[in-house]
């Protein structure tokens, strides 16, 4: 189930998902969500040094505490994506060269966690399941806390998940066996040579990417979907990359027809156009929003924003 699959992620990995410029050719052809964030990039540009010293401190710092994993050195970036018509469709790619040290730590939480363990091999890569984590006592500043200030959960996953140490730069994390397999047979990697089939993920692609993400309306139950607008988005993508030392943040909207694109354009240039009267109180998102362009072409909306990398840090703390 998505519930356990993105509990068991934020456990492990804390509040972040995902690593290097991914294209669609990277994600399984039903592919219906994503989220890819790219450590590397991160480390080597003006606007990935400011998020990376907020992700040290606000993420990495905090898993190590809570598991003993040292992963900030280790990964190249964390990939999340899943199909939103399967029930345990979620899965998380972790990208980087695991030493063996570093996954005998992550096996050790495990053990440390679970009462199910059970090492399997698929091939020349060895795969661990499991069903239940018992999560005591985390404090976690970031999350709702109870009155003395621990967070005691279980995590149950009705139908097991595995974590596999690929030989090929990718550890995967998932509860679709089938999932697995594919990847296992494929000697421990992703590919996908259908990616551009009628409906496709859109995926969002630049130089010095940063964060990527990208949803389909099909996996939308609540919120701005049922909207007047949202119930004729079809998809919505977006990337977060450096341009001269800029962040740069362009979001696509994909309606379903051309006057849906055009009602959407004019709301979102209206939106911005008041923002001098309701964000007084409110300076980075105001700062944001003055570099900020709304544009139209076709069925889709394009926001592109252009700030400065301060500002973006300052919005997430």
């Amino acid at each position: 189930m998505r519930t356990f699959f993105i509990s068991l992620s934020l456990a492990i990995l804390a509040y972040t998902g995902t690593a290097l410029s991914i294209s669609k050719g990277e994600l399984p052809t039903e592919t219906d969500w994503y989220l890819h964030v790219d450590l590397t990039q991160m480390r080597s540009t003006v606007t990935g040094q400011h998020l990376m010293v907020w992700m040290s401190d606000e993420v990495f710092d905090e898993i190590e505490g809570d598991t003993g994993v040292d992963l900030e050195k280790n990964l190249d970036g964390i990939t999340v994506f899943g199909n939103g018509d399967e029930e345990n469709d979620a899965a998380l790619l972790l990208h980087g060269n695991l030493s063996g040290s570093l996954q005998a730590d992550i096996v050790a939480f495990l053990e440390s966690e679970t009462d199910t363990l059970v090492k399997e091999s698929m091939g020349y890569i060895e795969v661990y399941s499991f069903e239940d984590l018992h999560l005591k006592d985390r404090k976690r500043r970031h999350r709702r806390k109870s009155k003395n200030d621990d967070v005691d959960i279980t995590v149950t996953a009705d139908d097991g998940a595995f974590i596999a140490f690929g030989k090929k730069g990718q550890t995967l994390i998932t509860q679709n066996r089938s999932l697995l397999e594919t990847w296992s047979d494929a000697g421990g990697q992703l590919s996908n040579r259908s990616s551009n089939h009628s409906g496709a993920l859109l995926v969002l692609e630049a130089d010095r990417s940063l964060i990527q993400g990208g949803v389909k309306r099909d996996i939308g139950h609540r919120g701005p979907w049922n909207s007047s607008i949202g119930k004729n988005m079809e998809q919505i993508a977006l990337i977060l990359f450096d341009e001269a030392g800029l962040a740069a943040l362009d979001v696509n909207i994909l309606t379903s027809t051309p006057k849906t694109a055009e009602s959407l354009h004019d709301v979102v240039k209206g939106l911005l156009s008041l923002k001098s009267l309701t964000l007084d109180d409110e300076p980075e998102i105001s700062e944001l929003l003055d570099d900020t362009d709304v544009n139209l072409s076709g069925q889709t909306v394009t926001i592109s924003a252009r700030f400065d990398p301060e500002t973006l840090v300052s919005i997430f703390d």
